[in-house]
């Protein structure tokens, strides 16, 4: 009950977890089987749970629904793909800048979109759109693309999400199509040298990172190989959504997992560190 109230209240304020409150049914009754529950007390469960996930955005969908005939929350998806992800593809797969590649997408947007349309058969629009070009592209460009942020944003230093950091003279990650261009713009520009500096400093962190999303899974497997699937699966999940868009901010909702990894990683680590300094 807890758990779907606090599912429900972030999902009324971050929209992107909606599927969340329906993909978790499967584990938790998975859960309730293996704690060998009734089937009447697992239903009775899960009937709780979507309810009290459901309540606090119950008076919102309704009101999507009788206005613009849509189950969605939100009306923000076809601009998140025909202006986010899309044009970062492009920018890789044409080698043109993001302002080059917007303007490939506002071209068929033109074409297709009138000011009568309300914001979520726009959203429709802009989503066929996007896959339209997607479908152009070779999907191990895609995959490649799509894995090579994933990963950036995985290992990215969480502190580029301070205000002051963020404030500090840096180039937009948007501004250009591959990593190693946004960093070479660091080092020949000497404006930006104390974001460098941070990122120098904070890449420590990262290697950490890096290492207990290697082992940090393996462990758990070992231990508990139903949380280990549902956490990879719950960061798949946001690292698909997100799609190849490159910034620290798409980290957050993976923190927990991360947290978790890294804190078994660590207890790993000081167990092997005990156990070499005991043979010496």
């Amino acid at each position: 009950l807890l758990s779907g109230i606090f599912l429900g209240l972030t999902t009324f304020v971050k929209t992107i977890t909606f599927p969340l409150i329906f993909l978790l049914l499967l584990p938790f009754f998975i859960i309730h089987l293996k704690k060998n529950h009734t089937i009447l007390k697992i239903i009775v469960s899960l009937l709780l749970f979507l309810t009290a996930a459901l309540a606090p955005i119950t008076e919102r969908l309704k009101n999507n629904i009788q206005q613009y005939n849509t189950f969605s929350l939100t009306s923000q998806v076809g601009t998140h793909l025909a202006y986010w992800v899309t044009p970062t593809i492009l920018c890789y797969i044409k080698n043109i800048n993001r302002e080059d590649a917007i303007n490939i997408v506002n071209t068929e947007v033109e074409k297709k979109i009138s000011k009568e349309m309300n914001f979520y058969e726009e959203s429709k629009i802009l989503t066929n759109i996007s896959f339209s070009f997607l479908k152009e592209i070779k999907y191990l460009d895609l995959v490649y693309i799509w894995s090579r942020a994933s990963l950036l944003n995985l290992i990215t230093p969480s502190i580029l999400l301070d205000k002051k950091v963020r404030n500090l003279p840096h180039p937009s990650f948007y501004s250009v199509s591959e990593p190693l261009e946004w960093l070479n713009k660091l080092f020949i520009n000497s404006n930006y040298y104390n974001y460098l500096f941070i990122i120098f400093i904070a890449s420590f962190a990262s290697l950490f990172v890096l290492l207990s999303l290697f082992l940090g899974p393996i462990f758990l497997f070992k231990k508990d190989k139903f949380i280990c699937i549902v956490t990879i699966v719950y960061i798949m999940y946001f690292l698909l959504i997100t799609g190849p868009v490159l910034s620290p901010k798409y980290i957050v909702p993976l923190l927990p997992c991360l947290f978790l990894y890294q804190a078994i990683t660590l207890s790993k680590l000081l167990e092997w560190k005990d156990f070499l300094l005991s043979r010496k």
